[in-house]
Formats: structure tokens, C-alpha cells, sequence
């Protein structure tokens, strides 16, 4: 199979293939991916979601090797000409800045490790993840995980998914409304992605006027998927103490918050607020 020219995400794309001496099947390809085609591919539903966050398009190129029944994809782009719409430290705002990204799916080269495989995902220096999950079931299901922003990436864990998220100054405003922009659903992603537990350092968390500074904080995911809670020990230049989240669980159940703090700073500007707050809390939080 030579130079076989067809029309792929929104740009041209070249395929090649071959059958190496030790038979192995080798395809590679590459072309250009558009924001506009990955937000009307109907399948996978995951490719609608990337595109809604991107604008521009970009060069990529893969391979995809079958050896011996194990299959490994990669896929690489360096992102130039796209843009990435999302709240710092994620955004990329200037579209002609490389922004390195990489994607490789493995077999586990374990023997023992029949039905399973190796997600790694790199976004420059950014966003690094791996995975290790279950083919057995009819969608791969994340076994063990770990996800670093701005930080190392962790040791995988025996079980779960952990973070380390090292970041400047944070918008929390910003990133709800991409939440309820993007209609983020308030169940359990699927596939066992996200995080059960991370390690979270920020110059400043912020909303409206309010913020955080210095912050350093461990949180985890407490209970069973379906009905998950939060648990977290914070120390901040602020407070400290442990806080605990429970979210609202439909008309059943408000959402609830539970601080017990060594000790928190309020500036005079805030007192009268924050006494009105503690004599009438609010009916529910989200």
C-alpha cells in the first residue's frame, strides 16, 4: 500500500503501509486535522467534545504497528495552527506556537497481562498522563492511572487514579463556566478517567474577588463511584484545616460543605459577610 491519498478529519491524509520480514503489519499516515471536523464527527462521541475546545487546524501524523496479534497507535502533532480554548494554565492562545502533543495505546508487554493495555498522553510540558486499562469489557476501563499538570508525572498507583497539579494563578470562575458551557455531566465519567486523588499547589486560587494564596492541599475521593464525596486538607496563607464536600444528589439531598479550621483570616472589608453567612447559611450549595 503506497502514497493512498483520501480525505480524513477535515484535511487530506496520506497512508502508507507495509509487512515487515517478521511479518508484522506496519500502516502510517498523515495529514491535517480541522477544529470544525472533529466537532461534527458523530463517532467517537469523545472526538465532538476535543473540537468543541479547539479552533484552526493542525498537521499530524500516526502509525499504527500489529505484530503478533498486539496492536500500538501513535499519534503526534505539534499544533500549529490551533488554537485550544480553555482557561489557563491550559489555554493556547497563540495558534502558531508549537505545543508539542503525543498519544501512544499499547498492549502491557507483560505475558500475564493478556486484555490489557497502555494509554500515554503528553501535552508538551503541560499535560502528562498514563493509564493502564481492561479490554475485557465492551469499552476499555481504566485500571490505574496517574495525571500531572505543570508537575511530575506520579508513580502509577496499585489501583485508581492520582494527580499532581502544580499551577500559577487559577480563575475558578473560568472554569465553571467552561463546565456549564460544555454541559459537564454531574455523573461519573466513564472509563474511570479522572482522579480519585491529587496533590494540588497554586499561587492563587480565585473567584470574583475572593482568593487563595500560597495554596497546598490533598484531596480525595471518599465512598463508592455512584455516590462519591470529597475530602480535603488545605493550608493556605488565608486558613487551614480540613474541609469535606458532598455534592447535591438531585431534589434528595443538598449539596453540603464541612470545614473544621486550625485557623482562617478574614480581611475587615469581609467580616460583615462572613457573619451574615455563618447566621444564615445557605439552603443548598451545589
Amino acid at each position: 500500500l503506497r502514497a493512498l491519498n483520501a480525505r480524513l478529519l477535515g484535511g487530506d491524509t496520506t497512508l502508507d503501509g507495509s509487512i515487515g520480514v517478521d511479518g508484522a503489519l506496519r500502516l502510517s499516515a498523515q495529514g491535517t486535522v480541522t477544529a470544525e471536523a472533529l466537532r461534527n464527527a458523530a463517532q467517537p462521541a469523545d472526538l465532538a467534545r476535543i473540537g468543541a475546545l479547539l479552533r484552526g487546524q493542525a498537521a499530524w501524523r500516526g502509525t499504527l504497528a500489529l505484530a503478533n496479534g498486539q496492536p500500538e497507535l501513535v499519534l503526534q502533532s505539534n499544533l500549529v495552527g490551533m488554537q485550544i480554548d480553555l482557561p489557563p494554565p491550559l489555554a493556547k492562545v497563540a495558534a502558531a506556537t508549537p505545543l508539542p502533543l503525543r498519544l501512544q495505546i499499547a498492549a502491557l508487554p507483560d505475558p500475564g497481562a493478556k486484555g490489557r493495555d497502555s494509554l500515554q498522553f503528553e501535552l508538551g510540558d503541560l499535560l502528562k498522563a498514563q493509564f493502564q486499562r481492561d479490554l475485557s469489557g465492551p469499552a476499555p476501563r481504566v485500571q490505574r492511572g496517574s495525571i500531572a499538570v505543570l508537575d511530575t508525572l506520579p508513580p502509577l498507583p496499585a489501583a485508581g487514579v492520582q494527580a499532581a497539579l502544580n499551577l500559577g494563578r487559577v480563575d475558578l470562575d473560568a472554569w465553571q463556566a467552561l463546565a456549564e458551557r460544555s454541559g459537564a455531566p454531574s455523573e461519573p465519567v466513564a472509563g474511570g478517567y479522572l482522579p480519585q486523588s491529587l496533590q494540588l499547589r497554586a499561587d492563587e486560587l480565585r473567584s470574583g474577588s475572593r482568593f487563595l494564596s500560597n495554596v497546598r492541599a490533598t484531596l480525595s475521593s471518599q465512598g463508592p463511584a455512584t455516590d462519591a464525596w470529597w475530602k480535603a486538607s488545605l493550608v493556605a496563607d488565608q486558613l487551614a484545616g480540613d474541609i469535606e464536600y458532598r455534592p447535591a444528589r438531585g431534589n434528595a439531598q443538598a449539596g453540603r460543605v464541612m470545614a473544621r479550621l486550625q485557623r482562617l483570616a478574614v480581611p475587615q472589608s469581609e467580616v460583615s459577610t462572613v457573619e451574615t453567612l455563618l447566621s444564615q447559611p445557605p439552603a443548598s450549595v451545589p
